[in-house]
């Protein structure tokens, strides 16, 4: 009766150690959600041309960009459409921000904006990388099988709480971002046109 006792309390033990395991592994899964976390937790750097929707009471703008990304702290955004704003570009030398004008070609150091670093991915991924409780879950869009994650974003921002991305099956590259407010309804829409992970050695 003792080594029967002995034996359930050691298989109870280790069950409950293997579920406590299991809740903090972000990597558990299938070989391409590991895949997936493998990639975002090794990114250094990237590339990516970007069509950017904004969404406010049902009206609906467009920009396209492209960002330029280093882990750290180094960024470029530079607006490629509308064609009237072609050029603009945002600079971060990884402690200070820069915007230059092509129209007076001329550039000038302004403050941090939180809310324009929500536009790239290096933000999300910031994000996802401090948050515990994030998991890579397998979903389909349009009609395609891909992996997505959702995580809040740090501050108080009513139209910018909390962030999705959903990660192409085979490459495990971002296909599209989505931002939601407070009360869950979208308001930017980030589709990555391409994707170039690590270009920089």
């Amino acid at each position: 009766m003792y080594k029967l006792k002995r034996v359930l309390l050691i298989g109870l033990i280790l069950s409950f150690t293997i579920s406590l395991w299991g809740c903090h592994n972000r990597d558990i899964g299938t070989s391409r959600n590991k895949s997936v976390a493998s990639m975002l937790q090794n990114l250094k750097n990237y590339e990516a041309d970007v069509s950017i929707t904004f969404t406010k009471n049902k009206d609906k703008s467009n920009i396209k960009m492209n960002h330029i990304y280093d882990k750290e702290g180094k960024y470029q955004m530079t607006i490629i459409e509308p064609k009237r704003l072609n050029g603009y570009t945002t600079v971060c030398d990884g402690t200070k921000v820069s915007e230059y004008n092509p129209i007076t070609e001329k550039s000038m150091q302004i403050e941090v904006s939180p809310v324009k670093n929500q536009l790239l991915f290096g933000t999300f991924l910031h994000n996802y990388l401090n948050n515990e409780s994030a998991q890579i879950v397998e979903e389909q869009l349009d009609g395609q099988n891909v992996y997505a994650v959702t995580v809040p974003i740090a501050g108080e921002f009513k139209y910018m709480a909390t962030e999705k991305v959903w990660f192409d099956y085979k490459t495990t590259y971002p296909i599209k971002m989505e931002i939601y407010d407070t009360e869950g309804s979208l308001t930017i829409r980030i589709d990555f046109v391409n994707f170039i992970y690590n270009p920089v050695k």
